[in-house]
């Protein structure tokens, strides 16, 4: 298991981030998005689905609980369990259907699912200042990132 801490200096550190997990994205991967509300779960999702390609607006699926980019390939579906009182109640999302197709999950609140699903990557997202964060990143294996890697990503070129 590979660990992870960055410093977010930036809005656009949080994008740079965002990009170089979306690069590492596999069919069939499952992520995990950890933080307080308004720790930048949905902003990092947003910048993610830009780099794999999506056009469109990104809200975060609240109410909804699952948005979907079927134009992806592979497709990709945005998940906030939030409101999930149980890992049944999450799993009812066919959650087992879509891994089974090779489809990646982005999951918010995850903690929702009781271990009933892996993740490849957990991305905790502390609020540090205004517009910082720290990012806590969990991985099986994490072979682009690395924080010297990460440094030169988010420096201006």
């Amino acid at each position: 298991m590979t660990k992870l801490v960055l410093e977010l200096i930036s809005p656009e550190a949080t994008a740079a981030l965002a990009r170089t997990l979306a690069e590492a994205l596999l069919p069939g991967d499952v992520v995990f998005l950890e933080g307080d509300l308004g720790a930048g779960k949905t902003t990092m999702v947003r910048s993610m689905l830009g780099h794999l390609g999506w056009t469109g607006s990104v809200r975060s699926p609240s109410y909804a609980l699952i948005h979907s980019y079927p134009t992806l390939q592979p497709v990709v579906h945005h998940l906030d369990l939030y409101r999930i009182g149980s890992a049944e109640e999450a799993m009812g999302l066919d959650l087992d259907h879509h891994l089974r197709d090779g489809e990646i999950l982005l999951i918010e609140w995850a903690d929702r699912l009781e271990g009933a699903v892996t993740p490849r990557f957990t991305v905790h997202l502390e609020i540090t200042g205004s517009e910082t964060r720290r990012a806590r990143i969990t991985a099986s294996e994490m072979p682009i990132l690395t924080q010297e890697t990460f440094r030169k990503e988010q420096s201006p070129t």
